[in-house]
């Protein structure tokens, strides 16, 4: 008899549970390591595939080619080391503090 365990990523719940339980399930009813293994390769492909859903989005997408425009056109800084990249943060006015651009 086999048994079909379904594992639904949910926004800010942690799979890694369900695929332990899903694991123990499986080496519980002395499952063959190779179909224990097969399994847990299709949940990991499916794991990586809701994990990156997000990206292909049609407005991350928007936002890339928005991104990939800046740069092209010179829009952009470069900074040659981390701390180089947060002195120039700590220099920035906070949200909190009024901007003095006219």
């Amino acid at each position: 008899m086999e048994t079909v365990v379904a594992v639904t990523a949910v926004a800010g719940v942690a799979v890694g549970a369900a695929v332990s339980a899903l694991v123990s399930v499986i080496i519980a009813r002395r499952a063959d390591r190779r179909i224990v293994e097969q399994r847990l390769e299709r949940i990991e492909h499916m794991l990586t595939a809701l994990d990156q859903a997000w990206y292909w989005t049609p407005e991350w997408q928007e936002g890339e080619i928005r991104t990939d425009t800046d740069l092209t056109e010179g829009r952009g800084t470069t900074y040659h080391s981390a701390e180089e990249f947060l002195a120039a943060l700590d220099s920035m006015p906070s949200a909190d503090e009024p901007s003095t651009a006219a």
